[in-house]
């Protein structure tokens, strides 16, 4: 299980998913 950040949101608007 790796978290990722993700700025453009792209799978989430600038939220932390697993």
């Amino acid at each position: 299980m790796k978290r990722v950040f993700d700025p453009n949101g792209i799978l989430n608007p600038g939220k932390m998913f697993v």
